[in-house]
C-alpha cells in the first residue's frame, strides 16, 4: 500500500534511508530538521519509502514491495502531475534512489519520459580544511545575516532570501537554523553561499553567483569561508552536488577543497509535457546526436504553446540534418516567443547550414534596424 505518515511517525524511516548517505535532503526531512513530506508502503513497519520536498523525490528501501508502486505511481499520475500543472509551480522534480531501485523507477515513471542524468558527489571534512580563501578586490565579505537583509536598497537582496526560502518555511527559520555567507560590491549582492538541509555534524552547499560577477573566484572564496563558518559550529561534512557535465562546478568544488566523492544517477522529469520532451532533445542536440534530436522536438512540437526555447532548439536541430524550411519556420517562433537577436542567430554553430538562404536573410531582416539612408 501507499500511505502518507505524520510527522511524528517520520523517524521509522531513518533506516531505510542508510543508503543514500551522499544525500543529506532525506535524513534531514525524517529527522524533522528540514521540510519535507514522506510516504511508505506500511506505516507500522515501512520497507520501503518515499521522501520528498517540493522538487526532490528520494527512494529507498526495498523496491520489491509491489503495492508501493503501484500506490506511488498513482500518487504521481493523479496527486502530483496534475497539481504542478494547475498551479505552474514547480517545474520540474528529480528523482533521486538507492541500490536496486532502477528498475521499479522505469515502471512508475513508464509513459512521462523521464530523462536520465548523472551527478556527481564531492564532499569536503570542515575542521581538516586550511581555510578561506581572500575575495577578490573591491568585493566584502558578508555574513547572511539580518543585519545584511535589513539593508534595503542591496541589489539581489530578493533573489537571495528565495534562496534561503527553498528548503525553510521562512527567512526567519533559516536564520535561526541555517548560516550562510555573501559577496557585496557596492550597493549589489555579488554572490552567496548557504548551508542547506543542516543535520548534526553535516550539511550541504548551495552557492550562486550573480551574471555580471562570474568567473572571478567569487564562488571558491564562498565556499571555502562556509566551510570555515561550518567547522566553527562543529560541523565535520560539508556535501556539495553537481550534473556530471558541470565541469565548472565541480571545478569550483575541488579548488575550494572538496573531495570527489564518486556519481550517482538521477531522472529529471518536467510537468509540462512539451517542456519535458524538449529537455531531452536538448540533451540529444549537445550530445551530437541530431538526429536523435529532431525526434525529440517533433514530439514536442506537437502540443499546445510549447516555450520558446523548445522552438529554438527544434530549429538547431532540424539545421543540423538538413530540414531548413522546418529550421526557420521554428526559428521564427523562437524569436517572436524569446526575444533573439540577431547575434545570437548568427553565432549559434547549429544553424551554419541556413546562413545564406533567403529565409535567413528575412528572418535577419526583421530582426535589425533599417541602415540609415544616405544624406541622414
Amino acid at each position: 500500500m501507499f500511505h502518507a505518515l505524520d510527522v511524528s511517525q517520520y523517524d521509522r524511516v531513518r533506516p531505510l534511508c542508510a543508503d543514500l548517505d551522499a544525500h543529506l535532503a532525506p535524513h534531514a526531512i525524517v529527522a524533522g530538521a528540514a521540510l519535507g513530506r514522506v510516504y511508505v508502503d506500511d506505516p507500522a513497519r515501512p520497507a520501503a519509502a518515499l521522501v520528498c520536498n517540493a522538487h526532490r523525490y528520494y527512494l529507498c528501501g526495498s523496491p520489491d514491495e509491489e503495492a508501493f508502486l503501484d500506490g506511488l505511481r498513482r500518487h504521481l499520475l493523479e496527486d502530483i502531475y496534475p497539481m504542478a500543472q494547475a498551479v505552474g509551480e514547480p517545474t520540474s522534480f528529480a528523482l533521486h534512489y538507492g541500490a536496486g531501485w532502477e528498475e521499479a523507477v522505469r515502471r512508475v515513471m513508464a509513459g512521462k519520459d523521464p530523462l536520465p542524468a548523472r551527478r556527481r558527489y564531492l564532499e569536503c571534512d570542515a575542521p581538516a580544511h586550511p581555510g578561506p580563501v581572500p575575495l577578490p578586490e573591491g568585493y566584502c565579505l558578508r555574513a547572511v545575516d539580518a543585519r545584511l537583509l535589513a539593508e534595503e536598497r542591496l541589489a539581489n537582496r530578493d533573489a537571495l532570501q528565495e534562496e534561503m526560502c527553498s528548503e525553510r518555511d521562512s527567512v526567519e527559520e533559516f536564520l535561526a537554523r541555517s548560516f550562510g555567507v555573501s559577496a557585496t560590491c557596492g550597493e549589489e549582492l555579488a554572490a552567496w553561499c548557504l548551508s542547506e538541509y543542516n543535520l548534526a555534524d553535516r550539511c550541504e552547499v548551495g552557492i550562486e553567483t550573480t551574471r555580471p560577477h562570474r568567473r572571478r573566484g567569487l564562488a571558491t572564496a564562498l565556499a571555502t569561508a562556509l566551510v570555515a563558518e561550518a567547522a566553527a559550529r562543529g560541523i565535520r561534512r560539508v556535501g556539495w552536488h553537481a550534473e556530471v557535465r558541470n565541469a565548472p562546478s565541480i571545478a569550483t568544488a575541488l579548488r575550494a577543497g572538496f573531495a570527489d566523492g564518486g556519481e550517482y544517477p538521477v531522472y529529471y522529469a518536467w510537468f509540462d509535457e512539451a517542456s519535458n520532451l524538449g529537455a531531452h532533445g536538448n540533451t540529444s542536440l549537445w550530445a551530437g546526436g541530431y538526429a536523435e534530436a529532431a525526434g525529440w522536438f517533433d514530439r514536442a512540437l506537437r502540443g499546445d504553446r510549447p516555450p520558446y526555447w523548445v522552438w529554438w532548439g527544434a530549429a538547431c536541430a532540424y539545421a543540423r540534418v538538413g530540414r531548413e524550411d522546418e529550421a526557420l519556420a521554428a526559428l521564427r517562433h523562437a524569436v517572436v516567443g524569446g526575444h533573439l537577436g540577431a547575434q545570437a542567430l548568427r553565432t549559434s554553430p547549429h544553424l551554419a547550414a541556413l546562413q545564406g538562404t533567403p529565409g535567413w536573410r528575412d528572418l535577419l531582416a526583421g530582426l535589425e534596424p533599417e541602415a540609415p539612408s544616405a544624406g541622414a
